[in-house]
């Protein structure tokens, strides 16, 4: 369960390749593998989960390589999601990818061992959430590809930093949310004062559950 929608875990390794699975149209299972056998401990590991839109990004360190077939032919399929991304890093041995869900869903997450395995359960949520507005700062589109990458890598000195995928099928970076403009100006302002950040950046507001707009 979920502190702050962030959790962490895991140990630091290296040279892994990811196979992410479904068995049940209610779990999603990730495992490590090395030298052709499943490895006991789980990599360093964050997963983030969002509400504009709905979504899970999951970041892991010490992995080389992800198979992505898996994920197009076991989690795209399930009923809560609606889609899954590869986000590019720069690093060699980390890997990111962001699932995006249909609604707002509850989940558990669950680590495992011998072998090593990060076990999202997920199931409907039955409350119904209020519409609050949020705030967010934002790029233009980008293809996928290194210069999104550059962009973002450019960004780690600061917090709540984000590659989100467009309906369009590009991708932006964006800073959020924020629960007011004056407090996303702020920083939309500390940006611009910042010489080696050479991008655009502009505000923009979403309704709860909705992702970025196409520019």
């Amino acid at each position: 369960d979920f502190t702050n929608s962030v959790e962490f875990g895991g140990v630091i390794t290296d040279g892994n390749s990811m196979v992410v699975d479904s068995l049940k149209k209610d779990t999603i299972n990730i495992y490590f593998s090395k030298d052709g056998k499943f490895t006991e401990d789980l990599p360093n590991y964050e997963i983030k989960y969002r509400k504009y839109p709905y979504s899970m990004i999951l970041t892991f360190n010490g992995v080389r390589g992800m198979y992505d077939t898996y994920i197009e032919k076991k989690v795209e399929r399930l009923p809560f999601v609606k889609d899954v991304y590869d986000i590019m890093t720069l690093d060699d041995s980390q890997r990111k990818f962001a699932i995006e869900f249909k609604e707002n869903i509850d989940f558990k997450i669950t680590e495992h061992k011998n072998p090593g395995m990060i076990q999202v359960k997920i199931k409907g949520n039955k409350n119904i959430e209020e519409n609050k507005v949020a705030y967010f700062i934002r790029t233009k589109e980008f293809e996928y590809g290194e210069e999104i990458a550059r962009i973002e890598e450019s960004l780690l000195n600061y917090s709540d930093v984000d590659v989100q995928k467009v309906s369009n099928g590009e991708y932006i970076i964006q800073f959020g949310p924020y629960e007011n403009k004056e407090e996303a100006n702020k920083i939309i302002e500390e940006v611009k004062k910042d010489k080696s950040i050479d991008v655009d950046f502009y505000l923009e507001s979403r309704n709860l559950g909705q992702g970025p707009k196409v520019k």
